[in-house]
């Protein structure tokens, strides 16, 4: 894959007396950190955090252990894209470019039906936009000497998402307009649902589900909101039903504060929308992850994660076509028995494959 200058028919728009209240209210979180419950056995960072094209595909947000009652999470997270190129596939070549900032507000919760079986919803408000922090991102990477793709070469905080499969044989991009593969302008839309049901492995009735010694699957669906609903925002659903798989190792103790976890699983889906039908997608997509916990206390919890992917289309381009890797590194925190919130920031892990920086912050409540 060669890069190229984002310049030219790449171009997007630019956009461009508290005392006494306050100390009661810092006595009654420190007091709420101090009696502090230990933290939950160790989950995943529950996310999808990917750049537009890899947003649309049928790779779900990792699963939970099971427990009893309603667990409930709401999260906000922000990802910075900058990447593109054109790489050969068959007689033609693919050009991709990804220049922006998605947002999203996050909502999952999980059921329990049974001691053995819950109920998974998943949900999000999806943002496109050109962001501010190009500048920024772009003076961390060149303090670090990291690889930025020439994104001083590109306007700052512009959107421009652009695919096309045919670039060598239709050079003018502005011919593509009317498959809907091109975003120049900030978009904001609810994405798709995912329903799941999960399952511990040797849950019995003499058993609480708890005890998943072997971990615990989960079965589940993507229901794409725009085959429901008119109107909903191309970028942020491919448009495509699909059903997936996947199973939930329990935790590996290394010692009595630090584990590990992985989990593993596959998704297959139809159709995607017409107007993504310049896409060569892949029907078959593999994911997986392995995450590293340390408890420092009751309280605190040191978490660094690794997302896996396999490759998300039928391309040359690294981007869309290699396997894809994203590490988290974040906290945990108990605020109290049974609430928690987490917060981490991502890089990718191989070159191009993850966005460019993720931040993410979530609360939680299990029982």
């Amino acid at each position: 894959m060669r890069l190229i200058p984002f310049v030219g028919p790449f171009r997007g728009p630019t956009r461009g007396p508290m005392r006494g209240p306050m100390r009661g209210f810092a006595g009654g979180f420190i007091g709420c950190l101090v009696s502090a419950q230990v933290v939950a056995e160790p989950v995943f960072f529950q996310h999808r955090v990917a750049d537009p094209l890899n947003l649309l595909a049928a790779i779900p947000a990792l699963s939970s252990p099971h427990s009893k009652g309603i667990q409930v999470q709401v999260a906000a997270s922000y990802v910075n894209v900058f990447s593109g190129g054109v790489g050969n596939r068959a007689e033609n070549e693919d050009l991709l470019v990804m220049d922006g900032e998605i947002g999203q507000i996050e909502l999952r919760a999980q059921v329990a039906l049974s001691e053995c079986y819950s109920f998974g919803f998943d949900s999000r408000f999806i943002s496109h936009s050109g962001g501010s922090f190009d500048e920024e991102i772009n003076a961390w990477h060149q303090f670090f000497n990291l690889p930025d793709a020439m994104r001083e070469l590109s306007p700052y905080d512009s959107l421009n998402y652009f695919f096309s499969s045919n670039a060598v044989v239709n050079a003018n991009v502005d011919e593509f307009s009317d498959q809907q593969t091109r975003l120049e302008t900030a978009q904001q839309a609810l994405g798709d649902v995912w329903l799941s049901v999960q399952r511990p492995l040797n849950c019995s009735p003499s058993r609480t589900g708890r005890q998943n010694p072997t971990g615990h699957v989960r079965l589940g669906v993507k229901l794409p909101l725009d085959s429901i609903t008119d109107g909903v925002s191309a970028w942020a659903s491919g448009g495509q039903a699909a059903v997936f798989a996947d199973w939930h190792a329990s935790p590996y103790h290394l010692n009595d504060n630090a584990r590990i976890t992985t989990t593993a699983g596959v998704s297959y889906s139809g159709e995607w929308a017409d107007r993504f039908e310049a896409l060569p997608a892949r029907r078959v997509l593999g994911y997986g992850a392995v995450v590293f916990d340390y408890r420092w206390n009751p309280t605190w919890q040191s978490v660094v994660q690794l997302d896996i992917r396999s490759p998300t289309f039928h391309s040359e381009l690294t981007e869309i076509g290699n396997w894809g890797a994203q590490i988290h590194v974040g906290a945990r925190v108990a605020l109290a028995a049974h609430h928690q919130v987490e917060f981490s920031i991502s890089e990718d892990a191989a070159i191009d494959t993850a966005p460019d920086i993720g931040v993410r912050i979530a609360y939680s409540y299990t029982p």
